[in-house]
């Protein structure tokens, strides 16, 4: 939905008159926006199964944020200034999603092995 805002308003804007377009405030607006639409990409991410608790607590660290993650709002996000922090955020979303795999894969070996029988065979008759 906010995507979809964003989108309308900057073509809206895009419609204006070349008359209004050369002010220092519409091109203001126009940068406001497009670093909305960019920040709103980056809240996408964000929206990832992957992350957990703790992944939040060192997303909160990276942008200076006094909430806790079940408390933050859209409008925390991006006054925290997401943009310029997304190095970082990156980082830990790759961490997270690396674990997650990892966390799977161990859930599938763990499955694989707790169900699997061993046959015990006579060797040289050194099986009991």
């Amino acid at each position: 939905k906010i995507r979809a805002a964003l989108d309308e308003t900057l073509s809206s804007l895009k419609e204006m008159p070349n008359r209004l377009r050369q002010y220092e405030a519409f091109d203001h607006i126009q940068e406001t926006l497009q670093k909305y639409m960019k920040i709103n990409m980056i809240v996408a991410e964000l929206k990832t199964d992957a992350l957990k608790e703790r992944h939040w607590k060192q997303i909160a660290q990276i942008l200076n944020l006094k909430k806790g993650f079940n408390e933050l709002t859209l409008g925390d996000l991006w006054e925290a200034k997401l943009d310029k922090q997304l190095p970082a955020i990156k980082d830990v979303l790759g961490r997270a999603q690396g674990e997650m795999g990892l966390e799977e894969f161990m859930r599938e070996v763990r499955e694989v092995w707790s169900n699997y029988e061993l046959e015990l065979v006579p060797y040289r008759s050194k099986c009991r």
